[in-house]
């Protein structure tokens, strides 16, 4: 997640977050990932598909529904 979260960051977690609304396209998510939910290690990750959606990552960048993603957050372009 650099550069929003430097290596090293020490976040604080809502656990209930999500207990009343569902996660929306850019909210950053920590979860366990699902092929290993018992190891230690916990996966922090931005949302960009929502159910229902097509997500394509092409050279111009990443497409939800064929439409181009407006990412102002990534500076690797």
């Amino acid at each position: 997640m650099e550069p929003t979260f430097p290596q090293d960051t020490i976040l604080g977690i809502d656990n209930e977050a999500y207990s009343t609304s569902l996660p929306q396209r850019g909210d950053i998510i920590l979860f366990d990932p699902p092929h290993n939910p018992n190891d230690d290690v916990l996966l922090l990750k931005r949302v960009i598909g929502l159910p229902g959606e097509t997500v394509e990552v092409w050279a111009e960048g990443v497409f939800v529904n064929g439409t181009l993603l407006n990412e102002p957050y990534n500076y690797a372009k």
